[in-house]
């Protein structure tokens, strides 16, 4: 930065490089009143180029809705409570969106780099299986053509990765931008982390805002998307379920379609007791159907049943359910308790 001083006589502009960074104007007037009139015009130049400089203030979102569940969300105690592999993180202040500080991650490994933190268990902070984590986090990169991104991580407690949902890091620093992520908490999971990571270069982050609410799967309003978890007595008990995507509303395993996809076998392995003869109770089964536009349409006989066979052969099924409801972003129904008596194993068969 630089000091610009202007001689009363309008003759000399001097320029130096002081030790401060401000930047300052200094008019040195040496008692001529004449000077205003004079030079005014070169005054108003001069302020101009000056101003032409100053950078603008972009006003930022820095406060966190709620309880936010990120340590050290703006790395002003540098790396603390942060994980990382495949690269170095670093604190820093360039491209600080809040406070003075961000979080830069060198990518040294390309095909194997993450920055991490658990932000809390199944159990802990509200979090239950269905429970929603909202993301928001200021992110950019230097270069845009490699592939950055931000999101949540969804852990068996096993630490075996079962799903999560992420987006793209593309805003060319110095900017960031804003980005959002949903993701629902599947069946089976139990840590949840929030991740940065790309096949190169760096990624800057500031800000990390992470808060949790529940599952509302009559949402007129969806995205996010979510279908409550089936719901299993204690004792020898087998559930299947799958993970809905909170985004765009579709299924991680399969949907049926009048059409195409008539029937789905639920693979296993299955409780022991299936190998003779067994009751079964079908406690709490759950119908979803979830995806943008349909608040404005009606689909008829959104139903399915569960059938059991034994060598390829039906012994038993129960009726099929009724209709999800219809003029529904996020529809779904959920009914309970049948019990009957089979022979050894069985699978379950979904049908409109």
């Amino acid at each position: 930065m630089q000091h610009l001083y202007m001689s009363t006589s309008g003759k000399k502009v001097e320029s130096s490089n002081p030790k401060n960074n401000g930047r300052n104007l200094i008019f040195s007037s040496q008692g001529r009143s004449s000077y205003v009139n004079n030079h005014f015009k070169s005054f108003l130049f001069i302020l101009l180029l000056f101003l032409w400089n100053v950078p603008v203030s972009v006003s930022q979102t820095c406060t966190c809705p709620g309880t936010n569940l990120v340590q050290n969300h703006s790395f002003e105690n540098g790396t603390t409570s942060w994980s990382w592999s495949g690269g170095n993180l670093y604190q820093g202040t360039y491209a600080a969106q809040c406070e003075t500080h961000a979080g830069h991650f060198e990518i040294t490994n390309t095909s194997d780099n993450w920055v991490s933190q658990q932000i809390g268990t199944v159990g802990s902070n509200g979090i239950s299986v269905g429970s929603i984590i909202n993301l928001s986090v200021y992110g950019g990169t230097h270069n845009p053509s490699f592939y950055h991104s931000v999101g949540i991580d969804f852990f068996t407690s096993n630490w075996t990765y079962i799903s999560g949902s992420y987006t793209e890091v593309n805003a060319q620093l110095p900017s960031m931008f804003e980005y959002s992520v949903t993701g629902v908490v599947p069946a089976n999971a139990y840590y949840i982390t929030v991740s940065k990571g790309g096949d190169g270069d760096w990624v800057k982050t500031d800000r990390w805002c992470a808060s949790v609410s529940q599952c509302n799967p009559d949402n007129t309003s969806a995205p996010p998307y979510c279908a409550p978890q089936p719901i299993c007595p204690t004792g020898n008990n087998f559930l299947w379920t799958q993970n809905i995507n909170s985004t765009d509303g579709s299924a991680s395993a399969v949907r049926l379609v009048c059409s195409s996809t008539l029937s789905y076998t639920i693979p296993g392995s299955y409780p022991s007791a299936f190998s003779g003869p067994v009751n079964v109770t079908v406690s709490d089964v759950v119908s979803y159907d979830g995806y943008s536009g349909r608040g404005s349409v009606t689909q008829q006989n959104e139903r399915w049943r569960i059938v059991f066979k034994k060598n390829g052969s039906t012994v038993h099924s129960t009726p099929y359910t009724t209709d999800v409801p219809g003029f529904k972003n996020s529809g779904i129904l959920e009914w309970f308790t049948w019990k009957y008596s089979i022979f050894t194993k069985w699978c379950r068969s979904n049908y409109y």
